[in-house]
C-alpha cells in the first residue's frame, strides 16, 4: 500500500530530483530481501560444511582410536 502511494507521488510530481531519486527507494526493499536470502543461504551452506567437517574429524579420530585399542587388547 505504501509503495503504491509513493509510486503515484513520483508519477504525478513535477520535481525532477524526486522522480530521479525515488525509484531506488522502491527497489531497496527488494535488494534487502535478496541480500537476506543470499546471506541465509551462505550461512546454511557454511554450517552444513562445518558439520560435515566435524563428523569427518570424529570418524577418523574414533577409527584410529578403535584400531589402537585392537592392537592393545591382542
Amino acid at each position: 500500500m505504501t509503495g503504491e502511494v509513493g509510486k503515484e507521488t513520483v508519477q504525478t510530481t513535477e520535481d525532477q530530483i524526486m522522480k530521479r531519486d525515488m525509484p531506488p527507494a522502491f527497489i531497496k526493499s527488494y535488494l534487502i530481501d535478496g541480500s537476506r536470502g543470499i546471506l541465509s543461504g551462505t550461512s546454511d551452506l557454511l554450517l552444513t560444511f562445518d558439520e560435515a567437517e566435524v563428523r569427518l574429524f570424529f570418524f577418523f579420530f574414533f577409527q584410529k582410536h578403535m584400531e589402537s585399542n585392537k592392537t592393545t587388547l591382542h
